[in-house]
């Protein structure tokens, strides 16, 4: 992938446009935007991850889940505690797939 092909894959501008007007939907900003999200992952069930960068100190950095269907979950913690209590069903959207993540569950880094 050029950089030019990564540059519009990932482009903020679709993000930035559907949220004008629609700032329910989409109540957080995304980065670089001040505040904004940074997505680290999403899985098999179209939920994706970020960390919610409102803090100077990235250890302060909260994850947010986000549905398809536009619906988020906010919680606290370190990536690393997020995993864990994911994997020990102790911290999990509503909307997400009871059965995630399952014993095969691995972390694909993307590729460029």
């Amino acid at each position: 992938m050029t950089p030019a092909e990564l540059e519009d894959f990932w482009s903020l501008e679709a993000w930035r446009d559907a949220r004008k007007g629609w700032e329910d939907l989409y109540p957080f900003p995304f980065h670089p935007d001040p505040g904004g999200l940074i997505s680290w992952g999403h899985d098999e069930h179209s939920s994706e991850y970020y960390f919610l960068a409102n803090d100077p100190d990235p250890d302060n950095w909260e994850i947010v889940v986000g549905s398809e269907c536009a619906q988020w979950y906010r919680t606290s913690g370190s990536f690393t505690d997020f995993l864990m209590r994911c994997y020990d069903g102790l911290d999990r959207a509503p909307f997400m797939d009871h059965a995630w993540p399952g014993g095969d569950a691995r972390y694909k880094p993307f590729d460029t």
